[in-house]
């Protein structure tokens, strides 16, 4: 479903609601320790968590190239921590691995709920003891969550996703709810099964109704959430309840729920790898049906022998406590020890190992925060120096996206003895008027003010122009047009639009590895490019426009009928990219040496 991930909303409202009701309970009848609390967790948490990372960094050691098992390295240390999700949440932005390559990726809500209950006892604890309402207090930071949520869902969506602060607003509600049953609430059938119905209903429509486009949590995540708290409530007498949720498959999912949680995201994710594809649709059932049989397995043989005792027969309670935290310590260290040694590279032959462990540094020479942006900072927001004053010599900005910054600190190293050169890029807009999100609009509107003040001789068009295409939806020529007409409008002398680079299917060090021929890398590759750019390059060549602006195709520098060059003539150590097809400043040298702009 394309909004299936709110079922992790869903799944905080149980969550909040279980672990509540069960601190309640202990409190009422005066059982209530702090240390028995955590050891009951550790106990339900920790056994199938620990079998699952250790699985997963086995399949990492055995499927995965080091910088790829390095970062898998990470994310078991983040999850044996349950800081997942501070971890993800400080890996996105522009240039992070697609999220179906990060195995360990699902462990970002568990992660959260593991911070909630470190905090929630004591909460609930000192508020008891101070004689104070649970009731009402759980409203009030419930309130702030949520507030918090709203505010930062409409700056930075991605912090909202997953902060702790922006979610914890979903398990306090389930934590008012089981105030609610704690006081022994009882709902006539009828209304109840109506409860019922209408959360049923709430939920189902927010699987269909967003998507991951959407911004989320924000408002959205209110419906999944309502609707989870009003099937709870409505209760066993609820119609739906009774015929649909408490039926024999739903209550044996819901027994194999966590282990299933655990495992079928990261055997999604390493099949994906695998087979350097998305699985079809036969592989993905079959990806599923190990999972569920592996989640039987993990709670017929781990999960209910551990909560009946069957083990602790051997092991007192305090001893297996310290062997489950031990096995998850030693775990974190393996993680660690993984990261910080770069996903052991020696697993490797030699002559491979230089591609495997490629690691370029592509934000130091591109200006980064200053005249390359990200879309959370003001349109405005460029430095002054970013666009070219020098009336000593002639002026060239460079306008565009993150591909015209990574063409940046080529084109500078070739020309700034004769040019004065500016800079205006931000991450996914492309450098035309009246497409792209909002941020893009206001930001090229300001540039294009700039460009109308300054006047530089030249200014020179460059972004990921078949994607902007795709996303523009047959309005990117458009678009161009009109942009044309408005720098021209400036009195802009030469208006120069530089064509897409060549995209490969895969960051190209992988796609080396794969094409290779008796274990030597090839200087051109025919196999592993995308058609998107060289069909791109031949609409802009015929489109009309082209006689009033000069083109630049990249594809003619770059391809020839052997193929595209993987890396700058006589240096194997150059790439020309490090990833689908982003310039390297070697890369982008050797294309500007060959634009042809004269030297004076």
């Amino acid at each position: 479903m394309p909004g299936g991930f709110a079922g992790v909303d869903v799944f905080f409202v149980i969550s909040g609601y279980l672990i509540t009701g069960i601190l309640l309970r202990s409190i009422a009848s005066d059982t209530f320790s702090i240390s028995d609390f955590y050891a009951r967790r550790i106990r339900r948490i920790f056994p199938a968590l620990v079998l699952v990372l250790a699985t997963g960094f086995l399949i990492g050691w055995f499927v995965l190239p080091p910088r790829e098992f390095m970062q898998l390295g990470k994310h078991i240390l983040a999850g044996a921590g349950f800081v997942s999700n501070l971890v993800f949440w400080s890996e996105a932005g522009y240039f992070d691995t697609d999220a179906i390559e990060k195995p360990l990726l699902h462990l970002w809500s568990l992660g959260i709920e593991e911070q909630f209950y470190i905090v929630w006892p004591l909460i609930i604890w000192f508020v008891n003891r101070k004689r104070l309402s649970v009731f009402w207090t759980i409203i009030g930071l419930s309130s702030c969550s949520f507030l918090f949520n709203l505010v930062l869902t409409s700056s930075a969506p991605v912090s909202a996703f997953y902060s702790p602060l922006s979610r914890a607003w979903e398990l306090g509600m389930g934590g008012l709810v089981a105030c609610v049953a704690a006081q022994g609430l009882q709902i006539e059938k009828r209304k109840a099964t109506a409860l019922s119905i209408l959360g049923l209903s709430m939920i189902v429509v927010t699987f269909f109704a967003i998507d991951s486009a959407s911004n989320f949590p924000g408002w959205l995540a209110a419906l999944p959430v309502l609707g989870t708290c009003l099937v709870i409530v409505a209760g066993m007498h609820a119609v739906p309840n009774h015929v649909l949720l408490a039926r024999r498959i739903p209550c044996a999912l819901g027994l194999i729920s966590y282990p299933l949680y655990l495992w079928h995201w990261m055997l999604i994710s390493f099949a994906w790898i695998v087979l350097d594809r998305p699985p079809l649709i036969f592989e993905m059932l079959t990806v599923v049906g190990v999972s569920l049989v592996l989640a039987i397995l993990t709670y017929a043989l781990i999960e209910r022998p551990i909560r009946r005792g069957v083990y602790i027969a051997a092991l007192s309670r305090r001893a297996l406590v310290i062997t489950l935290s031990s096995s998850l310590t030693g775990l974190a260290v393996i993680g660690g020890f993984t990261w910080a040694n770069g996903g052991f590279a020696t697993r490797y032959p030699e002559d491979v190992r230089a591609l495997l462990t490629y690691d370029y540094d592509f934000l130091t020479d591109a200006r980064v925060d200053e005249c390359w942006l990200d879309d959370k900072v003001a349109p405005d927001a460029f430095k002054e120096t970013c666009f070219p004053t020098s009336s000593s010599k002639p002026k060239i900005l460079l306008w565009g996206d993150s591909h015209a910054a990574r063409l940046y600190p080529g084109f500078a190293e070739v020309y700034a003895k004769h040019y004065a050169i500016g800079i205006a890029a931000r991450d996914g807009c492309p450098p035309v008027v009246s497409v792209g999100y909002e941020i893009c609009q206001k930001s090229n509107e300001h540039i294009l003010a700039r460009i109308a003040a300054e006047k530089p001789e030249i200014v020179m068009l460059f972004g990921v122009w078949p994607t902007h295409a795709a996303k523009a939806k047959g309005m990117l020529i458009p678009a161009m047009d009109a942009t044309i007409a408005k720098l021209a409008d400036a009195g802009i002398e030469h208006i120069v639009l530089v064509g897409p680079a060549p995209y490969w299917e895969d960051p190209l060090p992988k796609v080396m590895l794969k094409y290779r021929e008796n274990e030597h890398v090839l200087p051109r590759l025919k196999s592993g490019l995308t058609d998107s750019a060289f069909e791109m390059d031949q609409e802009f060549k015929k489109h009309a426009w082209i006689t009033r602006v000069s083109y630049i195709s990249l594809i003619d520098i770059l391809c020839d009928d052997k193929g595209c060059l993987t890396y700058v003539p006589n240096d194997k150590r150059q790439l020309t990219t490090w990833d689908y097809g982003h310039l390297t400043t070697p890369g982008a040298v050797f294309v500007s040496e060959r634009m042809m702009f004269p030297n004076k």
